[in-house]
C-alpha cells in the first residue's frame, strides 16, 4: 500500500475539483464529521465507486473518515477501519470503511452481496439500520461478516 495515491486535506472544502473524480460520492460525506478532514485512497474510492455502480441505487453515507480525536468523541471501535488519521500499527493509509444506511431488507442484502463480491468486509445493524462495509484486507486481515 506504500505506492498508493491518497486525497488528503485538513477540510473537505478544500479538496481540489481535479482530485475528486468519484461523482456519486461527495467529499463532504466522505470527511470526518468531528473535524471535516478528508484522508481516503484512490483504490479505496475506486472499489466504493464499482459497488454503488452495480447496486444502481444511491448510498447514503452516514460515517466515512473519522480522527481519532472524532472517533473517541462518539465511542468507536477503538482500532476502528474508519480512522483516517493514524495507521493504527497495521499500515492503513486512510480511511478503509463506510457506513451506508440499509433500512430496507432488499437494499440490504443487495448491497451486502455486492460489497462481499467486491472484498468488503461487511458489518451489519438491522435495528440501527445501516451496513458497514470495509477493506480490511487491504491491511492483510481476513475478509469477515459480523453483526453489531
Amino acid at each position: 500500500m506504500a505506492s498508493e495515491q491518497l486525497i488528503e486535506y485538513e477540510d473537505w472544502r478544500d479538496v481540489k475539483k481535479a482530485d475528486w473524480t468519484w461523482p456519486n460520492f461527495s467529499p463532504m460525506e466522505m470527511a470526518c464529521r468531528g473535524s471535516g478532514a478528508i484522508r481516503v485512497s484512490v483504490d479505496f474510492m475506486k472499489r466504493l465507486s464499482q459497488i454503488r455502480t452495480h447496486l444502481g441505487q444511491p448510498m447514503h453515507l452516514t460515517s466515512a473518515c473519522r480522527t481519532t480525536i472524532h472517533n473517541d468523541h462518539i465511542n468507536g471501535a477503538p482500532r476502528s477501519f474508519h480512522i483516517c488519521d493514524d495507521d493504527l500499527g497495521r499500515g492503513q493509509r486512510g480511511c478503509l470503511a463506510v457506513d451506508v444506511a440499509a433500512t430496507e431488507g432488499y437494499y440490504r442484502g443487495m448491497l451486502f452481496s455486492i460489497a462481499w463480491a467486491q472484498g468488503f468486509s461487511v458489518g451489519w445493524n438491522a435495528k440501527r439500520g445501516f451496513l458497514h462495509l470495509d477493506r480490511r484486507i487491504d491491511v492483510g486481515w481476513r475478509q469477515t461478516t459480523f453483526d453489531y
